[in-house]
């Protein structure tokens, strides 16, 4: 069976079929007295057959109407191949796109894995340097609770020390004659009356200063004002009561600045706050020779009052003796006398 494009329609067979040409055609002569002698050109060709003509008409039409059915099935097959091609370029598009968040997808979670490993890397590092200066923190707070202990133990130490001073500071003063520490408390009365008299002395010395300064500033300004009118020239009975008008001012002057600073001077006494100094008074015993002959003064003391102890106490046997004795005797005559 003949393919679609090999076949031919009724049409080209027509045109296939070989026809006259007009100088095939013989030109009928004056005396021809032929049949088809009056015939027109072209009157000679092959004679058509109708019957022949409709089925090629016929085939044909078949043959076109096949022909648009195969270009219709080809069309549509061309859209559906477009249609195909369009959802084809849409799926690629898709896909690329796809391709390209998953891309950025891993290259952000590969940003991601590189920010959390820098992050835990730091967050290691930092623990262990959080690790080491606690340790080296411990070590400190152990040495610290050392010297602490240390401290404390001298602190313990110099208590005992010192309790120990103030027995002997307190036996010392016992030991102290009362005649030096009249003395003393005499000597820090006489300080304290010169730390205020030095006070008192320098306070005043400022205030009579400034006081001075302003009388010596008014008389300057009197002066100032008696020399310009000196050089004015002018003399009169007006100008000398002018002049004495002044030097009145000025002496009232004068008497306020004196009146002010005078209340100055009056409280100077009263601002002293008195303060002592802080300082103890200074230990009676400087060199130990001191306390071994208090000592020998007391041993000798002492040892006068012991034998005078034990002469009384000796006395006293006697004369406790001498009493018993004397009841015995009484004793015995009362009982002569009963009987």
């Amino acid at each position: 069976r003949l393919k679609v494009w090999e076949k031919t329609t009724a049409s080209s067979r027509v045109h296939r079929s070989r026809r006259l040409k007009d100088e095939d055609i013989p030109v009928p002569t004056p005396g021809d007295t032929r049949k088809d002698a009056g015939l027109q050109p072209g009157a000679a060709t092959i004679g058509r057959d109708p019957k022949r003509e409709k089925e090629n008409i016929i085939d044909f039409v078949a043959k076109k109407r096949e022909m648009f059915l195969v270009q219709m099935s080809l069309n549509v097959k061309r859209q559906e191949i477009l249609k195909l091609d369009e959802k084809t370029r849409m799926k690629e598009q898709a896909l690329n796109k796809s391709q390209q968040m998953l891309e950025e997808d891993v290259t952000r979670f590969d940003t991601f894995l590189q920010a959390n490993d820098a992050k835990a890397h730091k967050a290691m590092k930092v623990a262990e340097e959080k690790t080491k200066e606690k340790q080296e923190r411990m070590q400190k707070i152990k040495q610290m609770k050392q010297q602490i202990s240390a401290i404390q133990s001298e602190i313990s130490k110099n208590k005992e020390q010192k309790e120990e001073c103030i027995k002997y500071k307190e036996f010392l003063d016992k030991l102290t004659p009362q005649e030096w520490k009249d003395k003393q408390i005499d000597l820090k009365k006489e300080r304290r009356r010169k730390r205020r008299e030095d006070y008192v002395n320098s306070r005043t010395a400022k205030i009579n200063k400034r006081m001075q300064g302003d009388l010596d500033g008014e008389d300057k300004s009197l002066q100032e004002e008696l020399e310009q009118r000196q050089r004015r020239g002018r003399r009169g009975k007006k100008e000398e009561e002018e002049v004495t008008q002044l030097q009145s001012a000025s002496e009232k002057r004068k008497k306020q600045i004196r009146k002010r600073f005078q209340g100055e001077l009056d409280r100077v006494d009263a601002e002293y706050h008195s303060e002592d100094s802080g300082e103890e008074m200074p230990p009676y015993f400087v060199e130990p020779k001191q306390l071994l002959d208090i000592f020998t003064a007391k041993e000798e003391s002492n040892l006068f009052l012991i034998q005078n102890s034990q002469e009384t106490e000796q006395a006293l046997e006697e004369i406790n003796q001498k009493f018993k004795d004397t009841r015995q005797v009484l004793d015995a005559k009362a009982e002569f006398l009963k009987q």
